[in-house]
């Protein structure tokens, strides 16, 4: 009869436990697609450009630069990401084998922060032909948008959390140097 009880009871415990991540889970998706409704597209859609052309007050001439330049970059990222996806279910599919292959995992492990390290390139040469096309003045309100951007990112997913927790500790404090001194 006791083991019956303690049945019913983790049962009950875990399905209250479920709901409440359900929960959260539907809160935070609507949460963040309501405050980052550009997210969800590509990373120059046409909306981006529309608020950048708002934002840093862009020529017709500089808009249409923009568009040919993010138009270009969104084919390569498409193609880069379609790779990535690939290689991440290759991946997976290794992981869920029942005798996984230790050398293909590893193969796929390089190839995928091969190709991210690629993508990191890309953005990075984007953001650098992007400068070219602006004044210094629209250069330092898109840069400023930027870094905005990318904070909220960090915020929701990075290492950003750690400014939530209070100030980091470098890595002195958290490696001590060693005392030698004990050893001459």
């Amino acid at each position: 009869m006791r083991n019956r009880w303690l049945i019913v009871v983790l049962i009950f415990s875990v399905a209250v436990n479920v709901a409440a991540l359900v929960t959260i889970g539907i809160q935070w998706s609507r949460h963040f697609t309501r405050h980052h409704p550009l997210l969800s597209e590509p990373p120059f859609s046409e909306r981006h450009r529309e608020l950048l052309r708002r934002k840093l007050n862009l020529t017709e001439v500089q808009y249409q630069q923009v568009k040919e330049a993010h138009d270009k970059f969104n084919v390569e990222m498409e193609t880069m990401h379609s790779s990535l996806r690939a290689k991440r279910k290759a991946l997976f599919h290794q992981l869920r084998a029942p005798d996984p292959d230790r050398a293909q995992i590893d193969t796929l492990l390089v190839e995928i922060a091969t190709l991210q390290a690629d993508i990191e390139r890309k953005v990075v040469d984007n953001l650098l032909s992007m400068k070219n096309v602006l004044t210094p003045e629209q250069r330092e309100r898109f840069l400023s948008l930027i870094d905005r951007r990318f904070s909220e990112h960090r915020r929701h997913f990075g290492p950003g959390q750690r400014e939530r927790r209070g100030p980091s500790r470098s890595k002195k404090e958290i490696f001590p140097p060693e005392d030698n001194s004990q050893e001459r």
